[in-house]
Formats: structure tokens, sequence, C-alpha cells
């Protein structure tokens, strides 16, 4: 699914496709049972990650789009 392409903390997908897929199962495990047993401390540092997350999938977002308006 994914490998070290050398750079520290930096991974690759197969596709955008595949790179698409964990993505949904990362939202699905974080909606399941197992994301509501965290503690106070926990959930701080979950909401942290998440917004980190978010900035990237954000930036991603524009960058997909501009290539879409591109190709229009």
């Amino acid at each position: 699914m994914c490998a070290d392409n050398g750079t520290p903390g930096e991974a690759f997908f197969g596709s955008v496709a595949e790179a698409l897929r964990v993505g949904d199962a990362l939202a699905d495990y974080l909606n399941s049972p197992a994301a509501r047993e965290l503690d106070g401390a926990a959930c701080g540092e979950a909401l942290i990650a998440l917004g980190r997350i978010q900035s990237r999938l954000a930036a991603a977002q524009a960058g997909i789009l501009c290539r879409f308006d591109a190709a229009d």
C-alpha cells in the first residue's frame, strides 16, 4: 500500500485512488466506537493532529481544484 520513499516522514501510495481509499478508512475509524474511548489528553492530541491533517487536505483540495479548473 505505502512505502518509504527515502524522505523522512513521507510515504507514497500506488495511486491517488489508493490514497483516497485510505483517507476514507481513516475517517470511518475516527467515527467508530474506538475513537469515543479517548480520554481528555488523548482528545487534545487527536484534535491537534486532525487540524494538521485538515490543513494539508485543504491544500491538496485546492491544488486538485486548480488543476481541474485549468483542464476546462
